[in-house]
């Protein structure tokens, strides 16, 4: 049987080994299965691991299979360095969401049919049992993503969300904002005081290549069909290893927003701005926008504007497809000429055997002229354009602004270096101030503004919800093992929180909950920030609404957690004071002065006190028994804020100083059980001496209380001749001698020499010595061991 499962624990193992390209191959891959987990070792340096499942749906669908093909395709890149061995993992585990066999069963049932299919799925990926058995985790938006590539129809998929205070389904197959606040944050901070290049044009067209080239990646021609791409037309790929764009970002798939690479061997940062088709709908190209401007407005300056456009563009319809990379600088610039001399037209993808650069200058210059003309373009588009024109950029009258890039072709670093020194040389001609950029959205935007509106809104409910949850998290781990000095001080630190708290959202975007969550924080403020910038493109400022639950809700916790940390304050308070007045009560000098101790008690009943006088009380005692007591003046709140801490402490008076132990007489037995957990001999004696005439057996037993150790004082002799012919057992945990003494053995033979006993049960702290038909106990040498001392009259030992 396990000889079975080892074997089919190798699909993936097989499919690695035996890559039909052999240089992609890992000829050492060793495959070992343990709890249903698949470890598969590369090389000495890299593992990778995926539940048996993924394993299974190689050996049950085949080498040749599209699934292989995947995870063929999945390892190749690793081999190549486009993702490490955490991306490859999470690829692995994804490949479930479209080949599991209970996905497939579905797909073959209902494609003709998708809103069935939608809803079969949704129910499938949410699957406590789906998700377990592939190790996913499949958010909301994840799961709609996946369902609309799986039918090829995402408007066919939506189902009614009726009742819903966030965006429609619709709207978040195109729009994850988590994804869209996570990049943006970093973009935000990765602009903030550098030296920005803003990388303009489409996805593909080599920005994030030019950008990992910049930062000294390798770059590897590698044929498209390794990696299974069969939508490129033409040329290679061009592959960055370890590439620097992916970076912080592993968890974010084509999510298509700007991100910003800072460089410091150049000493720029590079923002990879997406252009009108690189989104995933118009929603997301607003947040595009906003986040450009951003990158723009947090940055030291903007060096310059590096506009990539694809060769095969040029040649499609006399380069009339560039037209949304010319109107995306158009919006963003607005004019031409204060910037001509800080954009560089990167030319990609050309065959550098038969595609000349003059060529490509005078098909970008008819190009533009063309789009000038064309009265069906706006007035300002094409004026723009003329500008562009006009500046003589594509005749090099702006020095050298036209430049065909491709980094696989070169022998030296010398041509990065010279690529290098073309950026630095980007200049405007005029100072441009940041407000005086654009946001570059295209013209059918406006009718999701207010969807925006309601997406930002929605996440800033949902964010708010998570602070919340954090601010209580956050509190809870200061107090859990704070003493009391830090819990008052986290109570002074939350009352001033309360005391100049606003109910505003900026509020809580601020220093203070920083602490808390510096990602929510930013995310608050990104959020004020997009909301802002979306009042600046509708031209008609709004507030943020339908947030004023969750501010209050925050408000409320805040309170909640003050009085929990000040119900915390007072019962650690109360904890200290009980264990002080324990501690203290329990000392010999207090137990074998009770007399004194009680003359301070007064005629009422501990009962009938008030709590003023029982604090006066308590402190009375701690005087008289030498006690420092700590929190005088905390006592009486303590007291309110819990009646059943003055019943304890009533409890400690009570069982230590008015009556610590407890005694009966029954057919000539004394049994004396302590109170207390500390008392002593004498004590004892005093209680019980007009019962020991007629007894005949004195039982004493002093037990442990809770953490307490029960201890006898033994400091009486018990040589009166009231103990003659007595049977006396002393029980206690520990027998403490508190000083010498002697018991006269002889004395205690009783009448017509009846003979009595002394058995001592526990542990000795000090000594004994039996000479001269005495008994002589010591306080001197260590504490011994437990065990049974007895001593029988006549005298046997």
């Amino acid at each position: 049987m396990v000889s079975q499962v080892k074997t089919n624990c190798k699909a993936i193992e097989h499919l690695v080994k035996n890559d039909p390209i052999a240089s992609y191959s890992y000829p050492g891959a060793q495959a070992e299965l343990k709890d249903d987990v698949v470890t598969l070792t590369l090389d000495p340096n890299t593992q990778v691991t995926y539940p048996l499942s993924i394993d299974s749906l190689i050996e049950t669908n085949g080498v040749n299979s599209a699934v292989a093909q995947k995870v063929h395709i999945a390892f190749r890149k690793m081999k190549l360095k486009i993702v490490n061995a955490e991306v490859l993992q999470r690829r692995l585990r994804n490949i479930a969401l479209t080949y599991a066999p209970e996905v497939q069963t579905l797909i073959q049932q209902f494609s003709k049919i998708p809103s069935i299919l939608a809803g079969k799925l949704r129910e499938i990926y949410g699957s406590p049992a789906f998700q377990t058995k592939y190790h996913l985790q499949v958010g909301a938006a994840k799961q709609e993503r996946k369902i609309a590539k799986i039918s090829k129809n995402e408007r066919s998929l939506l189902v009614s969300s009726e009742g819903s205070s966030g965006p429609s389904e619709q709207d978040m197959l195109n729009l994850d904002t988590d994804d869209i606040f996570t990049i943006g944050v970093a973009a935000s901070q990765g602009a903030e005081n550098q030296e920005v290049l803003m990388f303009v044009g489409n996805t593909g067209t080599g920005k994030s290549t030019c950008i990992n080239d910049l930062m000294g990646c390798p770059i590897r021609r590698i044929p498209k069909e390794h990696l299974g791409v069969t939508d490129k037309v033409g040329l290679d790929l061009l592959i960055a290893e370890n590439p620097a764009t992916s970076v912080g970002h592993h968890n974010i798939s084509k999510t298509s927003l700007p991100i910003v690479i800072p460089d410091k061997k150049n000493k720029f940062a590079y923002c990879d701005c997406p252009g009108f088709k690189d989104t995933r709908g118009r929603a997301v190209e607003i947040y595009n926008a906003m986040s450009i401007i951003d990158v723009i407005r947090r940055s030291k300056s903007v060096k310059g504007f590096l506009l990539f456009i694809d060769c095969s563009d040029l040649k499609s319809q006399r380069g009339k497809s560039i037209i949304d990379n010319i109107r995306f600088l158009w919006k963003l610039l607005g004019k031409f000429t204060p910037h001509e001399r800080a954009v560089l037209f990167v030319i990609t993808k050309a065959d550098l055997a038969k595609d000349k650069l003059p060529d490509i200058k005078e098909v970008l210059k008819q190009s533009i002229r063309e789009i000038a003309l064309d009265h069906e373009n706006e007035k300002p588009f094409r004026k723009f354009c003329e500008e562009i024109f006009n500046s003589g950029i594509f005749d090099d009258k702006l020095g050298d602004r036209v430049r065909i890039y491709d980094p696989s072709s070169r022998n030296t670093a010398q041509e990065r270096a010279d690529f290098v020194q073309l950026i630095r040389g980007l200049t405007h001609v005029t100072n441009v101030k940041p407000d005086q950029y654009g946001y570059p959205v295209s013209d059918k935007v406006e009718m999701k503004y207010e969807m925006t509106r309601v997406s930002l809104i929605f996440h800033l409910q949902k964010v708010l919800t998570s602070l919340k949850q954090e601010i209580r998290k956050y509190w809870e781990g200061k107090t859990k093992e704070a003493n009391i000095q830090e819990t008052k001080a986290c109570l002074d630190e939350i009352s001033e929180w309360l005391k100049n708290i606003k109910e505003e959202i900026a509020h809580f975007g601020g220093k203070t909950y920083e602490k808390v969550s510096e990602k929510l924080t930013n995310e608050i403020n990104q959020s004020l920030n997009y909301w802002g910038k979306l009042n600046e493109l509708t031209k008609k400022p709004q507030e943020i609404e339908n947030i004023s639950d969750n501010l209050k809700n925050i408000v409320t916790e805040l309170k909640a957690i003050r009085d929990e940390v000040e119900n915390l304050y007072y019962k650690r308070i109360y904890e200290a004071v009980k264990s002080s007045l324990e501690t203290g009560f329990q000392a010999y000098s207090v137990q074998s002065n009770l007399k004194e101790m009680r003359t301070v008690l007064g005629t009422k009943k501990l009962s009938d006190l008030t709590d003023r006088e029982f604090c006066e009380l308590l402190k009375n005692l701690a005087t008289k028994a030498g006690l420092e007591l700590q929190y005088q003046n905390e006592l009486s709140t303590m007291l309110a804020k819990d009646s059943a801490r003055k019943l304890a402490l009533e409890k400690v008076i009570r069982d230590n100083i008015i009556e610590p132990v407890n005694s009966t007489v029954n057919q000539g037995v004394i049994t004396i059980v302590a109170n207390a957990s500390k008392v002593a001999l004498s004590e004892i004696v005093e209680k019980v001496q007009d019962s020991i005439q007629s007894a005949t057996e004195i039982w004493i037993t002093v037990q442990t209380a809770g953490s307490q150790i029960g201890t006898l004082f033994f400091d009486t002799a018990l040589s009166e001749v009231k103990f003659q012919g007595k049977t006396v057992y002393i029980q206690a945990d520990k027998i403490e001698i508190m000083k010498e003494s002697a018991v006269n053995l002889d004395r205690l033979v009783g009448k017509l020499n009846c003979g009595g006993s002394l058995t001592i049960k526990g542990q000795l702290k000090g000594s004994y010595q039996v000479q001269n038909k005495q008994v002589v106990f010591s306080t001197q040498t260590a504490t011994t061991e437990h065990r049974i001392y007895r001593f029988q009259w006549p005298l046997e030992i």
